[in-house]
């Protein structure tokens, strides 16, 4: 007899998760704020709409900001208020909220992400369809009346989560829009709250998950529209971070497999083919500098790593 694989202790967790044709779903919202949170009141709202939402419970940890008791506020959600008590940082506000999950899937939102219309039976039937992955991602949107910067922006998100590994499957997920096996979880200890920088902690996490054996998915079906406010300098700053995480997650992984010159002309090709011809030069100019500041926090960190090497 043939030796059991990874994949199979994953399709053994998948016939646990599944109840009366049905998986278990537990959704964790790290917020700052709790009270006077629109982005947060527009995504709660959103999953009120959600058809069999009671189903789920829906976990908001509140990590630092001010706490306010909303639960009357949502009667259709079955919610769960955490307090974390001072400002620990969303990887720590995930993990803390998939300890208390009880659901056998932990499913990621930002408290600016507004499922749309039918996104949590999609979800479910997505899980319910594929036997043997650890986790199930999808998309992020917006709309036309956002600025352009955001759009750009979610462009990009989506062609980092599109990328492929040499298996075939999705590489990573975005936790604005993701979801685990809570064994998965489990067995790789949850996000690394040490990665300490923008967007490390579910990148680090999706290729631990992998090197572990799992599987990613992306269904394009399960969309969030994602409401942040953004202006050039933050979006600049963002990607300046998101390039300090990368020589993190370099350091940590150094064998995985990197983006290709084919794979960021797609990401040109197919951001520019959305927008209308006055939008084009700008937006080629916002792709441009998005990866240039990468590049440049890439290199802030490994400099910085220099310097603390050399200190006696």
């Amino acid at each position: 007899m043939m030796p059991s694989t990874v994949t199979d202790k994953y399709a053994a967790y998948h016939s646990i998760i599944v109840k009366d044709g049905k998986p278990r779903f537990s959704i964790v919202i790290p917020t700052r704020s709790l009270g006077g949170n629109p982005a947060l009141k527009g995504c709660l709202t959103a999953l009120s709409r959600q058809e069999s939402i009671g189903d789920a419970e829906v976990i908001i940890v509140n990590d630092g900001g001010e706490y306010r008791d909303i639960e009357a506020d949502y009667p259709e959600l079955r919610l769960m208020l955490l307090d974390l008590g001072q400002n620990l940082g969303v990887a720590a506000a995930r993990n803390r909220g998939n300890i208390e999950a009880s659901g056998d899937i932990v499913v990621f939102l930002d408290d600016d992400s507004e499922p749309m219309d039918g996104w949590l039976s999609r979800l479910r039937d997505s899980w319910r369809a594929d036997p043997g992955v650890s986790g199930i991602g999808g998309i992020i949107g917006c709309g036309k009346e956002d600025s352009l910067v955001m759009r750009v922006h979610t462009d990009i998100v989506n062609w980092f989560i599109r990328l492929k590994g040499s298996d075939g499957m999705n590489k990573y997920i975005t936790s604005a829009n993701g979801s685990y096996l809570k064994s998965a979880l489990a067995e790789v200890g949850g996000f690394d709250e040490s990665m300490g920088m923008y967007g490390g902690e579910e990148t680090d996490l999706a290729l631990r998950i992998k090197a572990s054996g799992g599987r990613l998915k992306l269904d394009e079906t399960i969309c969030v529209n994602h409401r942040k406010a953004m202006d050039t300098a933050s979006f600049l700053r963002k990607y300046f971070l998101f390039g300090k995480a990368a020589r993190k997650i370099y350091n940590r992984h150094q064998g995985r497999k990197k983006g290709s010159l084919t794979d960021y002309a797609r990401l040109y090709l197919v951001s520019m083919a959305n927008k209308p011809l006055a939008e084009k030069p700008l937006g080629i100019l916002l792709i441009t500098f998005s990866q240039a500041f990468t590049l440049a926090g890439y290199i802030a960190q490994a400099g910085g790593e220099i310097f603390e090497s050399k200190r006696p």
